[in-house]
């Protein structure tokens, strides 16, 4: 059959709009595929729009099998039959089975990709009313049964509150997915303020009341790393604060985490800490027991491989130049024996070209003339590599260097 086109020059779903002629344009899509009609998605794909347009003037894939005869596939229901209350009740009561008796929420039926339950539900006057209908209790209710309504948020509080014998925190809350009621306490003042306007008990559990000194919320927050794992206090972004809010709450207290992770102490639990290593002489003593065990202070490379030195590096070179630095120091202390034999880098600071020259001199003279590349030199000689850096790169290295007579001028191809 020829389609018409319209104005734009693309295929017109007019002539389809005639049932035996549209028929007759599906009848070889049917028999390629079992007899059986193809989604509309199909036929979009495949770039036939007038087919994808006549199957919705027809009014949709449902209505099209039915007038062509064609029984539904396993006999699986859709929204037009959930608009049926006797039809949608079992699948409902399927539903409840299977989240232990409770109807899944619209979020975990997006998850479970149920979106025809989902606007059956609406048809049938939303969550709330169906909840009932099944004869479960609204999780949200909506309209006259809403909290916003005084009666009903104190019976709901009320509730709640004997249900958890009078400890009402929002944490309680929201662990019994009830944030809704958390809201709406915040919304009429805060708890204390609710629990006053009905008579309840006021809990006076402050934190400044938990923990009135930083002796008291030391041993707390000793308990709280030994329970997560961790050798120093999280930071204030951990997600695991929720469950410690009174103690994140008295942190803020008693100056913030640096101040109160300086304190807590003993030492052995803040050994990444940067605020605790702008000391020099817990940077020593630190860099004293790497030493003890590789019999010398390792590269920047090592170092920088081994996720528990990072925190360490950056308090280095935060608080106290760069770990060039920190080795001359330990160096002229004999702690740790130099990596340069040349005397004239002993005791002085490489970056200075003075004394960066004569250490080129001796890796040339090492490597029969030649300048290794800069990886090779960051593999053997991380310190001189960056320090090549700090004077301008290779580049400009390799040209003083040729300028001092210490290495041989590149030649030139003709």
């Amino acid at each position: 059959m020829q389609n018409t086109k319209n104005a734009s020059g693309k295929a017109s779903a007019v002539p389809l709009r005639d049932w035996n002629v549209f028929v007759r344009e599906i009848a070889p899509f049917r028999e390629i595929n079992g007899g059986r009609l193809q989604s509309r998605l199909y036929f979009e794909k495949i770039g036939r729009y007038d087919i994808a347009n006549a199957i919705t003037y027809h009014k949709g894939m449902n209505a099209i099998n039915k007038g062509l005869g064609i029984e539904k596939a396993n006999e699986k229901l859709d929204v037009g039959d959930y608009r049926n209350w006797k039809l949608f009740e079992p699948e409902l009561r399927r539903l409840q089975q299977g989240n232990c008796g409770a109807l899944p929420t619209k979020g975990e039926l997006e998850k479970m990709k149920k979106y025809s339950e989902i606007n059956a539900i609406a048809y049938h006057g939303g969550f709330a009313d169906v909840r009932i209908a099944i004869g479960e209790k609204p999780i949200r209710k909506t309209g006259r049964r809403s909290l916003s309504n005084l009666d009903v948020f104190a019976s709901e509080f009320f509730d709640f509150s004997a249900a958890h014998g009078n400890e009402v925190k929002k944490r309680t809350m929201e662990e019994n997915k009830r944030s809704d009621l958390a809201n709406e306490v915040r919304k009429r003042g805060g708890l204390k303020k609710v629990q006053s306007a009905f008579g309840l008990p006021i809990n006076e559990h402050c934190v400044k009341d938990m923990y009135p000194s930083l002796e008291k919320l030391s041993p707390a927050l000793h308990a709280l790393m030994r329970e997560n794992g961790f050798k120093v206090l999280p930071s204030c972004r951990w997600e695991g604060w929720k469950k410690y809010t009174y103690e994140y709450a008295a942190i803020g207290n008693f100056g913030g985490f640096e101040k109160v992770r300086e304190k807590i102490g003993p030492a052995g639990l803040q050994k990444t800490n940067i605020f605790f290593y702008r000391d020099w002489k817990m940077i020593e003593r630190y860099m004293k027991k790497i030493i003890g065990r590789q019999k010398r202070l390792p590269p920047l490379e090592w170092l920088a491989g081994l996720h528990q030195h990072q925190e360490v590096l950056q308090a280095i070179y935060t608080h106290h130049g760069d770990l060039w630095e920190v080795r001359l120091k330990l160096e002229r202390m004999g702690a740790t024996p130099s990596i340069y034999r040349h005397p004239d880098c002993r005791g002085h600071s490489i970056n200075e070209w003075k004394n960066l020259l004569p250490v080129l001199m001796k890796i040339v003279e090492e490597n029969h003339g030649l300048l290794p590349s800069r990886r090779a030199l960051r593999a053997k000689y991380p310190h001189v590599a960056n320090a090549i850096d700090n004077n301008g790169g290779m580049g400009a290295v390799r040209k003083k260097l040729i300028e001092c007579g210490c290495l041989a001028a590149p030649s030139s191809n003709p």
